[in-house]
This record gives structure tokens, sequence and C-alpha cells, in this order.
């Protein structure tokens, strides 16, 4: 589903006064509308000539390939312009009114939830994480202290575009995190090779300040990045069980298919399309759930949310702290659980989230009282006590 079918979907968008950094504060409308020439190449156009008699009319270049913006376009064999897509750039978005934005509903665990809204969320929070202004590359890590006035840039981006409740800028910015880390991990895995590192530090990515990536080149180079980078890859490979759920959400397959069973919600989401597990030990767990729930005469599907429960915590074992399986992202224990946060294995990182999204939410309670009682102050009539005798009480003090 495209971006602008999606924004036409959601009719929740809302009028109100945001931020004065509009869409082409950022040169975003002005790129779009540059649309560099390339020439065809002279091979494909003979054979084109040569096979037109021949063959139904294709799409061509008509002597200029698209913007970048608009995708990628390749040649074939045959000469024939082949497009893949290209950058996402939120067009529609960006060229939205100057005060309209995007309504965005949760649920009872904090998370955005209304679906196509929710969609167009994800894809501009990742349009503004790779954004060289608002989200440098440079700095080595998402908590270092340098970060910190361009993570409010981005969040004032981020208000200017979507409403949402004011206790969820936690959220916004942990997932702005995540996918900065991952812009990151796709650059040094599409550039970091084995070529010398003056070659690599020439061939400066599209889309990437050339200061920021000689730094994050520099960075890579250093002994003890290296050394991390292959402890993290080795933790990565200790994942045995891969979901097969792509860019599809949890929030949203709960809602596609109504499940809220967790059990359940692991295998639709450890499944491929044509019934096949996303790996051997999947399958092994799974089977495991069943023979379990066969000792009590139960089967997944008989719908016991309780005994799934139960049998999903022994087969999975104890949560890890500041996550929950099967919910998603930003979801953790200490919300999911609030009766037996202990049990679950939730801990100084869970109280620690806890702690920071009863910060905001405090925050954002200060701010709208604030507003309410400079309302309040505008609109009361001025003290007429003066003029009715009303100073004695001041003149006594």
């Amino acid at each position: 589903m495209t971006g602008s079918n999606l924004l036409r979907r959601a009719k929740k968008a809302i009028c109100r006064g945001g931020s004065s950094r509009g869409g082409s504060s950022r040169g975003e409308s002005s790129r779009e509308s540059e649309t560099p020439s390339t020439p065809v190449h002279p091979d494909s156009q003979e054979e084109n000539e040569s096979s037109r008699s021949q063959q139904p009319a294709r799409p061509s270049f008509c002597g200029q390939a698209p913007a970048p913006e608009e995708g990628i376009w390749l040649i074939d064999k045959q000469g024939n312009p082949i497009r893949r897509r290209g950058r996402t750039t939120c067009a529609d978005i960006q060229s939205m009114p100057q005060g309209t934005r995007i309504h965005i509903e949760v649920n009872e665990n904090n998370i955005p939830c209304n679906i196509p809204e929710s969609i167009l969320l994800g894809s501009y929070l990742g349009v503004v994480a790779r954004d060289p202004i608002l989200a440098p590359i440079a700095f080595p890590d998402w908590r270092n202290k340098g970060m910190e006035p361009f993570k409010k840039k981005m969040l004032a981006e981020v208000e200017s575009k979507f409403e949402f409740p004011g206790h969820i800028r936690h959220w916004i910015l942990q997932s702005l995190g995540v996918k900065w880390r991952n812009y990151k991990t796709t650059l040094k895995a599409e550039h970091w090779d084995s070529r010398p590192i003056e070659e690599i530090l020439e061939t400066v990515p599209a889309g990437v300040d050339q200061m920021q990536w000689c730094q994050l080149v520099s960075q890579w180079s250093k002994p003890e990045d290296q050394e991390r980078a292959a402890k993290n890859s080795e933790n990565a490979k200790k994942q045995t069980c891969p979901h097969t759920m792509g860019r599809v959400s949890s929030v949203r397959r709960q809602k596609e298919t109504a499940i809220k069973d967790r059990l359940q919600l692991w295998k639709i989401n450890r499944m491929h399309k044509d019934g096949t597990w996303s790996s051997e030990d999947a399958m092994q767990r799974w089977t495991q759930a069943c023979n379990l729930l066969a000792e009590e005469g139960l089967t997944p599907e008989d719908g016991n949310i309780e005994a799934n429960e139960r049998v999903f915590g022994i087969v999975m074992g104890p949560e890890h702290a500041g996550r929950v399986r099967t919910q998603g992202f930003g979801v953790t224990p200490t919300r999911y659980f609030p009766s037996s946060t202990n049990e679950v294995g939730g801990g100084s990182g869970s109280n620690f989230e806890q702690i920071a999204s009863l910060r905001e939410e405090f925050s954002s309670f200060r701010d709208e009282m604030r507003q309410f009682v400079q309302q309040l102050q505008m609109n009361q009539p001025p003290n007429r006590g003066s003029e009715m005798g009303g100073n004695d009480t001041s003149s006594n003090v």
C-alpha cells in the first residue's frame, strides 16, 4: 500500500498550530522537484527500434530517468526499463498544509494502534532518523549527550506532522533511536568492505553528509569498534526463532487476526505463507507446547488463554527486561504484567522505563495545567477591588 493511499485513509487529521518547520525546511520539496537528466543506454535504443514491430509497446524513459525519490530504474537484457523501489521520503506528509497533523491513537500499552496512521508515523520516523541535519550519524551512540539537542529537534519535527498523546514521547524517541541505529547498520553492511579506507571515504552514499560519513568510517575502523561489531554479530547468530513479519508490527498483526493469545500469536509470527516454519527450533518449541497442553487434554486452538499463557512461559522462559514477546516494540513487562513484575523477569530496566514514562506524563500534565491557568487569567475580568474599597485588606497587611 502506497503512502498516498495510506494518507487518504488517515481521515482523522486535525488542524492545530504546528511547528514553524515545514516539510520544505530540510529541502525535501526542492529536491523532489529536481529531475536529473540521465540518457538512455544507446544499445537499448537500437534494440527497441529493431524489435518495435515485433513486440508490444513497453514503457520507456522518454529521454530522462525519474528523480531518485521516485525509484531506481534498471535496464534488462532486452533494454527495457525496470523500476525498483527507491528511498522513502513521505512526500505526501511533507506537503501537508501548515498546521495540519495526523491523529494517532494508542492502545492500553501506550502503543500507536490505528493502523493506517501508525504506518505513516513509522515511515516518517524513518525519514527523520535518516535526515543528516536532524539526526547526524557522526555520534557513536544514541545515548551520547551531544544527541540531546538533536532529539528535541526530531521530536518537534514529528509533532509538527502528527498529533499524539504527550506521554508517548518516550516511545517516539525510542523508535527514532532504533531506526537511527538500523540506518547506520545498513550503511555499514552496504559500504564497509575489504576496500581501502581511503576509497570508502571517497564513496559517500546518497543522502549522507560528507563530513559525517568520514567521521562514521573513522569510528568503524577503530579496533574497539570492530571488536564490538564481531561480538554483536556472534550474539545475533544465537537467535534461533526469527519471525516472518517483515515490516508488519505486532499491533497490526493482532488487529488483523483478532488474536490476543500469545502462544497463537507466536506461531503465526514464525510461519511462512506456505505453512513452513521459520526455523527448526521454532517448530520444536511449538511441538513442545502442544505436548504440554495435550497432557492436560487441551490444544492451543481450544482458546484456553490461561493454559496457553502458562505453557508459553514454560517453553519460552522468563521475559527479558524491557520487552515482552509477541507484543512488539515499546511494551515492557512492568506495563504488560502490572501485578506480577517480579515473576516475569521485570527488573531495574523495566522500573527505569516506567519512571521515564511517568516523568513524561507529569511534564505533559504540567504543561497542560500551565496553559489552562494562562487561559483562565486571560478570560477573567479585571480586578475592580480598588474602586469598591477592596484594598483595605492589603493596606492593613
